[in-house]
């Protein structure tokens, strides 16, 4: 019980640290949209459009299964509550479990049609994500998953592309940013960086980037690489998804992750708030 205790205080000190030193402030401006039609796009073959996926071209109505949303105060309470959760093992099983059952949808419902005019002008089109291109949890292969997911909603990337595994990036749990049919996972590499290495490696270098993405982070780890090669750069900050967005509730969450430990099934949040009486 003592090694929870200290792995408990040791992580939350990581987490006041990160929050309180890592979220720099980002020189860069971009451009908040709540819908793609209110981008003024203006692209040719020389222009690269990338997209990022979850909560900017699709996302789930369940607010937990978005992972890294979740308060302070519910991480203080999940490690309360279920401390084996310390363990990446643990972790990435209960998680693997809410990603893989929670159900998602289109953020809009023209994002494929939006993505095949773009490749019709001309555009070069690209998905990526942050997400690992290894294993996770119960979840064998993290790109078959996830493109096969896009494919049933119809959404497909330019497929001008090889598939490449960029050895030359930093290697974590056990695999590399990868590029697969059109989409790339970045596994946890930063968007920016892993985008630098894909341009390294196609023979034309786009002269204009424009991206999509719901985290400014990785528009601004984008806006550095352009800043750094010279390329015209425009970001923009999606907020479609934030609209439909519900209100985090920490009794609500903690039930569903004790459904997940004890039947290793998800909860949806309408299931969880009957169960609770919230509706």
């Amino acid at each position: 019980m003592k090694k929870y205790w200290l792995l408990l205080i040791i992580l939350l000190s990581s987490i006041f640290c990160y929050l309180y030193f890592y979220k720099s402030i980002c020189e860069y401006k971009f451009i908040k949209i709540h819908s793609f039609s209110e981008a003024d796009l203006k692209c040719d073959s020389n222009t690269l459009i990338t997209f990022d996926i979850d909560d900017t071209l699709i996302t789930t109505e369940d607010i937990l299964a978005k992972l890294e949303e979740t308060p302070f105060i519910f991480k203080v309470l999940t490690i309360i509550h279920h401390p084996y959760l310390i363990i990446p093992k643990n972790f990435a099983h209960i998680s693997s479990i809410i990603f893989d059952q929670a159900h998602r949808k289109l953020t809009e419902p023209d994002n494929g049609i939006f993505i095949n005019k773009l490749k019709a002008n001309g555009c070069k089109v690209i998905g990526l994500t942050s997400i690992q291109s290894g294993s996770w949890g119960i979840i064998e292969n993290m790109i078959e998953w996830r493109y096969n997911m896009l494919e049933s909603m119809n959404i497909r990337f330019s497929n001008q592309f090889k598939d490449v595994v960029f050895y030359n990036l930093q290697k974590r749990v056990e695999s590399h940013p990868t590029l697969y049919k059109g989409i790339i996972f970045t596994n946890l590499e930063s968007k920016g960086k892993t985008l630098g290495a894909f341009i390294d490696m196609q023979k034309e270098k786009p002269n204009r980037i424009i991206s999509f993405d719901d985290e400014e982070t990785a528009l601004c780890s984008i806006a550095q690489l352009c800043q750094e090669r010279k390329i015209e750069f425009i970001g923009y900050h999606y907020l479609g998804a934030d609209i439909k967005a519900k209100k985090f509730v920490n009794k609500r969450a903690l039930l569903q992750l004790d459904y997940v430990y004890k039947y290793n099934k998800w909860l949806t949040d309408k299931q969880a708030d009957a169960i609770l009486n919230l509706t």
